[in-house]
């Protein structure tokens, strides 16, 4: 299955280094509105052919040769980084989605979510050793953030996110 341009997910369930989870209320709906829906499978099938997507990416990045050798290892690193950070949005959104579904509807195979699971804490893993080179960029945190803004004073405080949401699977199994 492809791409789905009816899931129409908030566009900012990740911003700017966080991961967004349940806390934010326009995700919670979305996820409620994807099972009511029956659109689980769907929007999950989204997420694994963006990995898809990623892992070809990765193949090319691997076989381009680049005379300047920074670049060329800028190219490769990069793409990796898009690799892991997608698998971390594939594996978390699963168990996140899979979650709901079981609250809502009682159906849900906790096999998979507790595969889920492991490729999230795998790629969390792959993706942080990335930082080792010095060609990464900033990595992403697996909490949210809350954003105040005012005429006297500008905010961002941690709130619970994805990595909130997987714990709360990884505890319910």
């Amino acid at each position: 299955m492809g791409y789905m341009p009816d899931e129409k997910l908030t566009a900012c369930w990740t911003r700017d280094h966080f991961v967004g989870g349940f806390g934010d209320p326009e995700l919670d709906a979305d996820a409620n509105r994807l099972v009511k829906e029956g659109k689980v499978a769907a929007s999950l099938a989204n997420r694994r052919a963006a990995v898809g997507r990623w892992r070809e990416i990765v193949r090319l990045a691997d076989s381009v040769k680049i005379a300047d050798k920074g670049a060329e290892s800028y190219v490769r690193v990069s793409s990796r980084y898009g690799l892991h950070l997608y698998r971390i949005y594939e594996a978390g959104w699963t168990a996140m989605l899979l979650m709901r579904q079981r609250e809502l509807i009682g159906k849900t195979d906790e096999k998979e979510i507790a595969a889920a699971i492991k490729r999230y804490d795998e790629a969390w893993r792959d993706y942080r050793a990335l930082a080792a080179d010095p060609q990464c960029a900033t990595l992403f945190d697996g909490h949210f953030a809350e954003y105040h803004i005012s005429q006297d004073r500008n905010s961002i405080d941690p709130a619970p996110g994805m990595d909130a949401e997987v714990d709360k699977a990884r505890n319910s199994l």
